[in-house]
């Protein structure tokens, strides 16, 4: 099941929300500069009017002086026009982009401006981060037994299952793939945490279950970059084994190249 964002052809149905307010956008901007434009001629129009002897002798007017009392009916003039309405709608526009349509999530576009800001604040204050990626099963199965509907139900249950145990941080990448952003989580906390979530996510939106790959900022993986790269390839791992299942890098030294939680046997090598 792929996510609704990004999915529309050209050509395809209504623009999509950020088109339309851009349209509207530059054709009220467009109508303003004109109106602007309507104001400057009509102030030049009545300075040189006034002749040399007025009260505004046309020789004491720049063009600055006259492109000034165009610019201060501007703003007047687009408020009239809707401006304000523009503006609003496209601070809504913009927020929904940061939501994804289906869980209510926040989306991968929030994911890729956020993950490098958790990643400087914790390099900064030295603190612990993880990155947990975790990935649907069963979709498919439940679509042909459930259809479509229903199966789309149970994502959002377990969207909602993986908020509740995590708090905010949590995002969805794609159809079947979240990620989740742990501040102040060391690789121990953040194995034990996970684990618990995808037991609580398993129960509320079963037949589904899902998998997980930890990656913990160190030495190793230090900025958000690497941290991703590790917790896809730590997501890998957790597809061979099989559902329920999370794994993390292991501790340098250990022998181990990755651990599991309780249940999926030991480590492999």
């Amino acid at each position: 099941m792929s996510s609704r964002q990004g999915t529309r052809r050209p050509g395809a149905g209504p623009r999509p929300p950020t088109t339309r307010v851009t349209i509207r956008t530059a054709l009220r901007l467009g109508l303003a500069v004109l109106a602007a434009a309507a104001v400057a001629a009509a102030a030049e129009a009545l300075v040189l009017s006034r002749g040399a002897d007025g009260p505004f002798p046309a020789d004491g007017w720049a063009v600055v002086d006259i492109l000034a009392v165009g610019a201060a009916g501007t703003a007047p003039l687009a408020l009239l026009l809707g401006g304000w309405r523009v503006a609003r709608r496209h601070a809504e526009a913009v927020h929904a982009l940061a939501l994804d349509d289906l869980t209510g999530l926040r989306s991968r576009r929030a994911f890729g401006a956020d993950l490098p800001d958790a990643v400087a604040a914790a390099s900064t204050a030295r603190r612990p981060l993880t990155l947990a990626l975790a990935e649907l099963t069963g979709i498919g199965d439940a679509v042909e037994v459930l259809g479509r509907r229903r199966t789309e139900a149970l994502v959002g249950a377990a969207a909602a299952a993986l908020a509740e145990g995590v708090g905010a941080g949590s995002y969805r990448l794609s159809g079947e793939v979240f990620a989740v952003v742990l501040p102040g989580a060391g690789p121990d906390a953040a194995l034990e945490l996970v684990d618990r979530v995808l037991e609580h996510l398993a129960r509320a939106a079963a037949p589904l279950s899902a998998v997980a790959g930890l990656c913990t900022l160190d030495a190793r993986c230090p900025d958000a970059q690497l941290l991703l790269v590790g917790a896809s390839a730590a997501l890998d791992e957790a597809r061979t084994l099989g559902p329920g299942r999370v794994v993390a890098s292991a501790e340098p030294g250990s022998g181990l190249r990755w651990v599991a939680t309780p249940g999926t046997g030991s480590g492999h090598g």
